[in-house]
């Protein structure tokens, strides 16, 4: 029986596998590139840390006098609710529970006992 030569061009010709040399030069090139590639990401993560420090800096440093006039602020409005509680030491403070009602308040809820014939 004879070959067709199309049969034999895609059984691959009679060739065999790439040979060793080139198994070898193929792992070593493929090492070389994952080296690359490792190196690669590495400048790029620096880069990008470097523009992250840049920017946090500058913002930092614009928004120096937006912090001084919080913190101002935060001082000055203590200062108010510390005079305000001075001013109501001597008045009575907010109403309390309720004993006179006969209920008792649970989580926000209102439950009246019913009452007890004794």
């Amino acid at each position: 029986m004879a070959l067709d030569p199309n049969q034999y061009r895609l059984a691959g010709g009679g060739r065999q596998g790439p040979g060793f040399l080139k198994s070898i030069v193929g792992v070593i090139v493929g090492t070389i590139l994952l080296i690359a590639g490792f190196v690669f990401s590495l400048v790029f993560l620096a880069i990008l840390v470097a523009v992250a420090i840049v920017v946090g800096g500058y913002l930092w440093w614009k928004t120096r006098e937006l912090r001084k006039q919080l913190k101002a602020q935060m001082a000055q409005a203590e200062a108010q609710m510390r005079a305000q509680a001075e001013r109501q030491q001597g008045q009575p403070g907010p109403p309390g529970p309720r004993e006179e009602s006969g209920g008792t308040v649970i989580e926000g809820e209102f439950q009246r006992d019913p009452p007890t014939d004794r």
